[in-house]
């Protein structure tokens, strides 16, 4: 009987590292090239300024990254966007006024009228570099008109290549009604 428990022993410690060689084989080598991951992100902050001078609250949003945005990331990267010198500059207000449509930004893209006259249409924003991997880019709208309803904005180039997009809380501007809007933005 002593003789069949010393003949398990080496069978059992083979089964161990036959185990143990296994596991480690499965988990992979980690890769060499990736140190850092990086990571998207951005606030937006928007305030109105009423044309008798009274300052709304302001409000901060998270955005969406478009498909689009993630593609001139990615181009960014391997140096082939910006070769036509179209940087992502431009700040967009959505046109809901008067039964206009503006959709939550989602990836895949959305509904977007974009204001065209009236002291809100497109405009390139000024950048201000905030320090390493940080920038914020933003721009102040003037309403030439009476009201003029607006919920989202949207960052992109000449081109329409939209890079991200939000939405917060409608608001009506009248006539010399000023929408701060500044996009932060920063990789991690």
């Amino acid at each position: 009987m002593k003789f069949k428990a010393y003949f398990l022993i080496p069978i059992f410690v083979l089964f161990l590292v036959g185990v143990f060689t296994l596991g480690v084989s499965l988990q992979g080598v980690p890769s060499q090239d990736v140190k850092t991951p990086v990571t998207y992100h951005s606030s937006v902050f928007r305030q109105v300024t009423r044309a008798d001078g009274t300052i709304e609250p302001g409000e901060y949003s998270s955005n969406v990254l478009y498909d689009t945005g993630a593609e001139l990331l990615m181009d960014a990267l391997f140096e082939t966007a910006f070769q036509n010198n179209t940087r992502i500059q431009v700040i967009e207000l959505c046109n809901s006024s008067y039964g206009g449509h503006c959709d939550t930004p989602s990836a895949s893209g959305d509904v977007f009228n974009v204001y065209t006259d009236s002291g809100l249409e497109a405009a390139n924003g000024t950048y201000l570099a905030i320090g390493n991997g940080n920038k914020s880019i933003s721009n102040t709208f003037t309403a030439t008109a009476d009201d003029l309803t607006t919920n989202v904005t949207r960052l992109t180039d000449w081109d329409s290549n939209n890079f991200s997009g939000v939405a917060f809380t409608t608001v009506t501007l009248q006539t010399d009604d000023t929408l701060f809007i500044n996009w932060s933005i920063w990789v991690a």
